[in-house]
């Protein structure tokens, strides 16, 4: 069984403004998952822990970075194989320096 370390966090959509908070529980083992029963996550329909390290969010509104720009074409639906995940590795490896804007805000409760 895992044991998890309780994070509260407030996600902002920087498009429609609005926000909700939400719980993500970090696995002693490395793995990171939301835990909907305990979060107010209204406008927030959808979090996912992408391959580039970062939270991505869905919102209401149709906001979504739940890829990062390097999994789209890549990640779908099933389970990717690790020819995918090391395509995506090689993308993100090519465009460290790109900073896109990012699509909502998370500060820690």
């Amino acid at each position: 069984m895992n044991e998890y370390q309780s994070q509260k966090v407030i996600v902002k959509c920087n498009i429609c403004k609005k926000q909700g908070i939400i719980t993500i529980l970090n696995g002693l083992d490395g793995s990171r998952v939301v835990d909907w029963s305990k979060s107010e996550h209204p406008p927030i329909i959808s979090a996912r822990f992408r391959l580039d390290s970062k939270w991505g969010f869905e919102c209401i509104c149709g906001n979504s970075n739940i890829l990062a720009d390097e999994e789209k074409g890549i990640i779908t639906g099933k389970k990717p194989s690790r020819k995918d995940i090391n395509e995506v590795v090689d993308k993100l490896k090519n465009n460290l320096k790109n900073k896109s804007k990012e699509s909502f805000t998370i500060k820690e409760v």
